[in-house]
Parts: C-alpha cells; structure tokens; sequence
C-alpha cells in the first residue's frame, strides 16, 4: 500500500509541471487556429501601365491591284523638277471624259531633254513625264553616248494619254494610258545615224540589239510597268512604259 500511494503522488507532480511547458511553448488559441486554417487570399493582379501611342496619319487606302491611279499634277514641285530636267513643256487643258479617263492637270511636251524632241504632241501627267525625263537622262543618252557613238534627236511615240481600256478591249479595266500615265515609244531617232526602231532583235548580237536591251532594262528603274517586244504580239514593235501602282509595290519588267 506505501508503494502505491508513493507512485500517485508522482504522477501528481508530473502533470501541473506539463501544463506549464505546454503554456510557454504554444501561443494562445494555438490548437484552434491549427484546427481551421482561414484561406490566403491570391494577389492582386499589378495595374497595367498604358502607354501613349502615337497612331499615324490618316491617308487615303491605295488603289484596287492594278487600278490606274489619277493623280494631281499641278504641283509646282514636279512641274519644277521637269524644268530642272530641262523638259520643254506646257500646262495642257485638263482631261475629263464621259467614261471615266481623266488627268486633271497633263502636260503637253515638247523636249524630253535638250535638243530631244517628243513627237507627235503628247499629253502627260507630271509624275510619268519626271520618270520619262529621268530615264532620258540616266539611260539613253548615256547608252546613245558609248554604243552608238550618236546622240538622240528625237523620241517618237504611239501614244501617251488615250481614253480607251486595257488593249483596247471595249470592255475591262482602264487602261493606264487613259489617265496620261503611260507612253509608247515607237522609235529613237539620232543625228548622223539612221533612226532606231523598236523591234525584236533575234540572231547575233550587234550594237543596236546591246543598245536596245540597255534602254529596256534602264526603264525599270524609273517605271513600275516596262513591256516590250517578245512580251506578246501587242508590244512586239515598241516599249510599253506606265506607273502603275499594285498592291506591295510590285513591279512588271518584261
């Protein structure tokens, strides 16, 4: 029984002393925060920054793929170009036919270059004249100058502006010519030298047919159509040139 009551005593003892430890190492409302965790809230998503964005101008849409395009020639910096150029010319009637052909301000030329007639009379938008004045400049008379030894005297043509469709078909699309926007060079005439026609040049090669293939080739540096002969039938004797404007800044030189 004195054993008995000696073990009782101690288990006493034991107890009071454990809830002490317990008290100092766990914080108040421990077991109840365990037992039911209150959820985290997710974070909050950052603002975001916006920024200014300059849009750009508004300009007008480009032209369906290969429409003509109709452009206005009266500016006083082209037409000073052409002077600079040392382009003969004058301000011609403007152009608005029934059917759709129209170059509000053509320019009706005389020389092309010094001393380089146009003939017969042209009419031509300003844009179309500058690239035909350039290709003078940079192509011919430089190619007229080491090939042919010659110069060019005159620049003849079967036509620039006439109000018809494509290929003259009676019906389609504009052509580029209805709006002064193309020429059709026939012959290159030269002092001291028989005129040079535009034709296909089979067989050997010769100073002409090397002369001839320069011209074409300088072309499609200046305009974004060049046809000529063995293109097809319809150009087989002269240089179809325009500036058309397709979709990407396409080009056709053939």
């Amino acid at each position: 029984m004195a054993v008995t009551r000696r073990r009782g005593c101690r288990r006493n003892r034991v107890a009071p002393l454990l809830a002490v430890a317990l008290a100092v190492v766990l914080p108040p409302d421990a077991g109840a925060q365990s037992a039911v965790a209150e959820p985290v809230p997710p974070p909050q998503p950052r603002p975001a920054v916006v920024e200014a964005v300059r849009l750009p101008d508004a300009r007008p849409l480009a032209p369906a793929h290969n429409e003509p395009i109709i452009r206005d020639n009266s500016s006083e910096t082209c037409l000073a170009r052409l002077r600079s150029l040392g382009v003969t010319f004058s301000a011609a009637t403007p152009i608005a036919a029934s059917r759709g052909c129209r170059v509000p301000a053509p320019v009706a030329i005389t020389e092309i270059a010094p001393g380089v007639r146009l003939t017969p009379d042209s009419r031509l938008n300003c844009q179309t004249a500058e690239a035909l004045a350039t290709w003078m400049r940079d192509v011919v008379l430089p190619a007229s100058r080491t090939e042919l030894k010659s110069r060019p005297t005159a620049l003849v043509h079967d036509s620039t502006y006439v109000c018809r469709r494509r290929n003259g078909r009676a019906d389609g699309k504009l052509s580029e010519h209805a709006t002064g926007n193309a020429i059709d060079i026939r012959t290159i005439a030269f002092a001291g030298r028989d005129a040079l026609p535009i034709r296909i040049r089979n067989g050997r090669a010769s100073t002409e047919k090397r002369f001839q293939a320069r011209l074409r080739k300088g072309a499609c540096k200046y305009f974004s159509t060049v046809l000529g002969p063995g293109t097809n039938a319809a150009h087989a004797t002269h240089f179809h040139f325009d500036l058309a404007r397709r979709k990407g800044g396409y080009r056709l030189c053939q």
